[in-house]
C-alpha cells in the first residue's frame, strides 16, 4: 500500500484524550495544500474545509485523533507511580506493559510492575488485578526523583509500542483505533482535492472520542452539516476464541457499514438512516468494493453524538475491522484500509442534490 510511512507516523504518534497535538500536526502537514481552510476549535478539534459551489450544503467526515491511555494519579515516597485509566482500557492487558509518561517537555519510559510468578500464590494467579492496584516503575527510588524527571500528577501516559508489519497485508500497532481512520481521511481528501463538488466537505480530526465522543459532538454543532460520515474501527471476530454469531466482521473482507450500535449499559448509539444506508451500500456495489454489514449491541462511536447535534444529522459509519481492540497490539488488514479509502472517495463523488433532497423526510 502506498504511503505506508504516513500510517507508521500516525500510529507511533502519541495522542491521549485531550493531548492530541502530535496527530493534529501530522494531519495539518499532510492536508494543508489540499484544503481551502484549516482551523482548530475551542475543544481542539481540527476542522479542514474543502469549499463546494453551494456552501449551504455540507458534508462532515470525521475520524478521531485520540487513543486509549492512562494518567498519573499519585506518586508514592518510593517513586512508584499510580495511575487511572484514561479511556476504556481492559485491566487484563496492562500488567508488564512498557509505557511512556508525558512529563513537562519530556517522555519518560516506564514499565507497569507485575509480581513475579515465583512469589504469587495460586489464589493471586487466578485474580485479575485492577488497574487501581498497579504501579509504574521508572527506575528511581523516591518521589523527588520522579518530580525531577518532569513527571507530576495529571501527566498522560501512552503505551510504548511501535509499528510492525506482520506480512500478508497485516500490520500491528498501538492506536490502530483510530489512526487508520485518520489515514483514510487524509488520503481521501487528497483524492477529491481537485473535484468540483456542489457541497462543502469538512474533514474533522476530532478529540476525546475515547472518553465519551466529546469532540465530534461540538464539531458537528459548529459545522451544522446535513450529512456526516464517520471513520473508525470495529471488532474483527475471526481470531481463535473470539468468534461471535452477533459480530461476524472479519479482516480482509472490506470495510464495515454499520446499521446500528448501542452501548450495552445505556441507550447511547445510532440507527443509521435509510437514505445514508442506501448511499453507502449502493456505492460499494456499484464500484465492486467489498464490504460487510455491521450491527453491534456492545459498542458505540462518534456517530452516536454527531447524529444528535442541533436538529439532527444524517450520519453513516465506515469501519475498518481490527483484532484485539483497545489493547497495545491491535491488528488490521491493509486491504481493508485501502478499500475504505476507495469507498469513501466514491461516496463523496456520488453525493448530489438528490441525496440532500432525500435526507428531508416528507409527510406522506
Amino acid at each position: 500500500m502506498k504511503n505506508l510511512d504516513l500510517l507508521k507516523r500516525l500510529v507511533e504518534a502519541d495522542a491521549p484524550p485531550g493531548f492530541e497535538e502530535e496527530v493534529r500536526s501530522i494531519m495539518i502537514e499532510e492536508l494543508k495544500d489540499y484544503v481551502d481552510s484549516i482551523e482548530i476549535d475551542m475543544l481542539g478539534n481540527l476542522i479542514m474545509k474543502k469549499e463546494g459551489s453551494d456552501d449551504d450544503k455540507k458534508l462532515m467526515i470525521d475520524a478521531h485523533m485520540d487513543e486509549i491511555a492512562l494518567m498519573v494519579r499519585y506518586i508514592d515516597e518510593n517513586g512508584f507511580i499510580y495511575f487511572d485509566k484514561h479511556g476504556w482500557v481492559d485491566d487484563r492487558v496492562l500488567l508488564s506493559q512498557w509505557v511512556k509518561i508525558h512529563g513537562e517537555g519530556v517522555k519518560v519510559c516506564g514499565v507497569i510492575g507485575v509480581k513475579a510468578a515465583h512469589l504469587t500464590t495460586q489464589k493471586e494467579a487466578q485474580h485479575i488485578i485492577p488497574a487501581t492496584e498497579m504501579w509504574i516503575d521508572v527506575g528511581v527510588s523516591s518521589r523527588e526523583e520522579v518530580l525531577e524527571k518532569g513527571i507530576n500528577v495529571g501527566a498522560p501516559i501512552t503505551f510504548d509500542r511501535g509499528f510492525y508489519d506482520l506480512g500478508n497485508n497485516h500490520v500491528c500497532a498501538k492506536a490502530i483505533d483510530d489512526r487508520v481512520g485518520c489515514f483514510a481521511l487524509i488520503e481521501a481528501m487528497k483524492e477529491i482535492a481537485k473535484d468540483d463538488l456542489i457541497f462543502s466537505v469538512y474533514a474533522v480530526g476530532s478529540v476525546q472520542e475515547e472518553i465519551g465522543a466529546r469532540g465530534a459532538k461540538t464539531a458537528a454543532y459548529g459545522i451544522n452539516p446535513q450529512a456526516a460520515l464517520m471513520l473508525d474501527t470495529t471488532h474483527a471476530t475471526d481470531a481463535t476464541l473470539t468468534r461471535r454469531k452477533g459480530a461476524p466482521t472479519e479482516l480482509g473482507k472490506g470495510p464495515a457499514i454499520r446499521f446500528m450500535d448501542r452501548l450495552k449499559t445505556g441507550f447511547t448509539g445510532i440507527m443509521t438512516p435509510k437514505a445514508m444506508r442506501d448511499l453507502l451500500v449502493s456505492t460499494a456495489k456499484e464500484n465492486s468494493i467489498p464490504y460487510q454489514i455491521d450491527v453491534s449491541a456492545f459498542t458505540w462511536t462518534n456517530a452516536a453524538t454527531i447524529h444528535l447535534a442541533r436538529a439532527g444529522i444524517s450520519t453513516g459509519s465506515l469501519l475498518i475491522p481490527r483484532r484485539y481492540g483497545h489493547s497495545p497490539s491491535e491488528v488490521t488488514n491493509l486491504n481493508d484500509l485501502q478499500n475504505t479509502i476507495r469507498l469513501l472517495t466514491a461516496i463523496v463523488r456520488k453525493i448530489d442534490n438528490n441525496f440532500f433532497t432525500a435526507l428531508k423526510r416528507k409527510i406522506q
